[in-house]
């Protein structure tokens, strides 16, 4: 099962996965020296979210060149902290690396919350969403059907004040629609409301000018724009002139929130998440005194605040806010009206319109979506020997749909004419050039991984159920069922013991749900449990009923298992396998030779797939000469440090040690991965006994030792979490091979073939 957090802001995400990570940290998920990116600490069993689409990532599962896309998650299995690169394993059970130049940029943040914005795409068993902030019905769908089981929603003090405001006063007769006191109905609401035009309607007053600067100046001129803008406003910060936008942004809501504001009407504050009653006007400075109350109504709280920072809520009636507060809010407004004109003139003086910083950013935006949809919907011939046809599902129209915008973007910021195919020839600018060749790399990578996609993904894999497993759980729900109202007992007793159906049970929870509220509440709190009551009994009943009690160990077996549990000693290590392989294999040229080659291998063959469309008169030569001799340019640089590493290799002495102190972390991590799970009493331990027994009747507390080591050690490197000690096949090449050999093991136990030296007994 996983959950995950949706807030509706992104200081709301950063505070959830603050709190988050320090639960993920205190409960000792957390582990590994942590690697600090962007400020931010990263270690292994962190959940992250990619924050960019990427390609030349690596698939550690297919061993080949994988994309990775913005808005992905999943959780830290492996940092190479010399390197940098990261391994995540996705919800899928993929694992992949992230090339360290990626985590170095900083397109990654911890994940264990995100806004609902980055939750499309993504499901979840359970999903909590935290606060209606941002739930107009369009968010609403996509948080609320992420959940694969449950959704639930989470409100604050000042959400739900917020969410509780009415159209009706408290003296009015309510209609027979309104619903007052529902909060429920309350919520609906807020998720009836549709924000699909919101942005245009705050954009209207500046629509037309965008769209007419977008249309009259093409990209690099607008991007050099932007740049002497943001050059001029820095430079006249420096020289002691005032942006007066936000405070003018102020005391427009100053100005608005005291219309509405009497002393005893309730208001929240904007920078924290409470609500308050007002206790004293100050309109002489422009502030109101705040009374804020605990939830529990222990302890009180006040504080002064400007008008700006506080929102009336409730739908107070306007209030006469009196010649004080004329007479402050007019001389704000005077002073800040020469902080406008003083800017202003600022800004005139360095031939910049004050509308400018505003409108520049917005036409960009308006400009390249514009090229990118006019690419997409009338392209060029050349366009489809480029890409190829857009893919229909949605991962492949996205790495389609991005080629194609970072494509529009270049052939306008180059002026590139309707004659000229692709990015053009290499420009003479050595840092344009660099960025070229940037294009053409990754155009390059997303026409092989176009060519090999196929838009099929594998369904998830369903992980059988252990019956002693099932038959414990089934005690713990009839402990949580006998807590239910007395009065609800009967109806309870005849979900689960009665021979129903699932749907004739759905239909005795619309029959309990009739009943009073407080137990209609229960039930519905607890129907995920009796539906997994219903799937356990199934599986309960269809085996022996005595199926699940333990099978004894032969007398030998049992001797020398009491006997290693007696002998055996922890040898601490906090590192794991997976990091301590991978520090090993950093120094060892082999390792980087067989890199270089698995990255040479792709870009080979897309070199042979585009010479055999040479002599095709339908296809320009020319854009495929581009490709050619870009890919050469590449080959040679991989040739050169292949030949450097291989030199390296010939200067390998076969006979040394990698590193004595990572060989001496990787048998104290092997140890004690075996001594927790033999003192744990781990159920998976007694399985691989009774396997050795029933093969060697002569098992002795030595030989079980090396075994039972050796397949800890595999179970952490392959994330393995069944009861049976080696879990299921693995599809990683690599990790087949170890569970093949285990198998050999397993059966005959030779010292010599074990790769483990575990430290003696002391």
């Amino acid at each position: 099962s996983n959950a995950h957090l949706l807030a509706g802001t992104r200081s709301e995400a950063r505070a959830l996965n603050a709190l988050a990570r320090q639960k993920a940290a205190a409960s000792g998920t957390l582990t590994g020296t942590a690697l600090t990116i962007g400020g931010n600490d990263f270690q292994v069993g962190d959940r992250i979210v990619l924050l960019r689409n990427d390609i030349g990532h690596y698939d550690l599962d297919t061993h080949s060149r994988c994309r990775v896309d913005n808005g992905m998650i999943g959780t830290i299995t492996a940092i190479n902290h010399h390197t940098q690169e990261v391994d995540l394993q996705l919800g899928n059970q993929r694992t992949i690396r992230l090339t360290g130049a990626y985590v170095r940029a900083g397109h990654v943040d911890h994940g264990y919350a995100t806004t609902i914005h980055k939750a499309q795409g993504m499901t979840c068993d359970d999903i909590f969403v935290v606060g209606p902030a941002g739930l107009y019905r369009e968010a609403g769908y996509v948080a609320l059907s992420r959940a694969r089981n449950t959704a639930r929603l989470y409100a604050t003090t000042k959400d739900a004040a917020s969410v509780g405001e009415r159209p009706h006063t408290d003296h009015a007769i309510p209609l027979p629609s309104e619903h007052v006191d529902d909060p429920e109905h309350d919520l609906i609401t807020t998720l009836e409301r549709s924000q699909a035009k919101s942005f245009a309607i705050a954009q209207a007053p500046q629509l037309i000018e965008i769209a007419r600067v977008a249309h009259e100046h093409h990209l690099g001129s607008l991007t050099a724009r932007q740049q002497d803008v943001r050059d001029t406003i820095r430079q006249l910060e420096a020289d002691g002139f005032t942006d007066p936008t936000d405070v003018a942004r102020a005391l427009a809501r100053a100005t608005s929130h005291r219309s509405f504001m009497n002393v005893g009407s309730r208001v929240n504050a904007l920078d924290w998440d409470n609500v308050g009653t007002i206790t004293h006007l100050h309109d002489t400075t422009g502030a109101a005194s705040v009374q804020f109350t605990t939830s529990d109504g222990k302890h009180t709280r006040t504080r002064t605040m400007p008008w700006s920072d506080l929102r009336p809520i409730d739908h107070p009636e306007p209030a006469d806010i009196g010649e004080r507060a004329k007479s402050y809010l007019d001389g704000i407004g005077d002073t800040i009206g020469h902080h406008v004109t003083e800017w202003n003139s600022a800004l005139a003086d360095h031939g910049i319109n004050p509308d400018e910083p505003a409108i520049v950013p917005a036409a960009i935006q308006h400009r390249t979506r514009q090229l990118t949809h006019q690419l997409r919907a009338t392209p060029p011939p050349w366009l489809d020997t480029w890409l190829g046809n857009r893919p229909t599902d949605p991962t492949g129209a996205a790495v389609y749909d991005d080629e194609i915008r970072a494509l529009a973007v270049w052939r306008d910021t180059q002026q590139l004419d309707t004659a000229t195919f692709g990015y053009g020839p290499a420009p003479v600018n050595a840092a344009l050039r660099d960025e070229w060749r940037t294009h053409m790399d990754r155009a390059l990578d997303a026409h092989a991984w176009l060519a090999e996609h196929r838009p099929s993904p594998a369904p998830e894999a369903s992980i059988p159920i252990e019956l002693r497993t099932a038959r414990e759980r089934l005690q713990e729900l009839d402990a949580l069922f006998a807590t239910a109202p007395p009065d609800q007992r009967k109806i309870i007793d005849s979900l689960l013991h009665s021979k129903l159906t699932i749907e004739e049970k759905g239909e005795a929870l619309r029959t309990a749900n009739s009943s009073q509220e407080a137990r209609r509440d229960w039930i519905l709190e607890h129907w995920p449990h009796i539906v997994e009551h219903h799937e356990l009994t199934a599986i309960s009943d269809q085996a022996d009923a005595l199926h699940h009690w333990p099978e004894p160990l032969p007398a030998a077996a049992q001797v020398a298992l009491d006997e290693l549990r007696a002998t055996m000693v922890d040898t601490p290590e906090e590192a794991t396998i997976g990091e301590i392989e991978a520090a090993i294999d950093q120094r060892d040229p082999h390792h980087e030779l067989r890199r270089l080659t698995d990255e040479r291998a792709p870009l080979e063959r897309q070199l042979l797939a585009l010479r055999s469309t040479l002599d095709d008169p339908d296809l320009p030569t020319s854009i495929i000469g581009q490709h050619v001799a870009r890919l050469h340019e590449r080959l040679d640089d991989l040739d050169s440090r292949i030949e450097h590493t291989d030199a390296d290799v010939d200067m390998w002495d076969w006979g040394q040690r990698i590193d004595p102190v990572l060989d001496g972390a990787l048998a104290r991590r092997s140890n004690h991965l075996a001594y927790t799970a033999v003192t744990n009493e781990d159920p998976w331990v007694e399985n691989l006994v009774k396997e050795i027994a029933r093969l060697d009747q002569s098992t002795d507390a030595a030989s079980l030792c090396l075994a039972i080591t050796e397949v800890a050690t595999y179970r952490e490197l392959a994330a393995v979490d069944s009861a049976q000690p080696r879990g299921r096949p693995p599809s990683d090449p690599v990790l087949e091979r170890e569970y093949k050999r285990l198998s050999f093991i397993i059966t005959s136990t030779p010292e010599s073939d074990l790769r483990t030296e575990v430290p003696p007994p002391m």
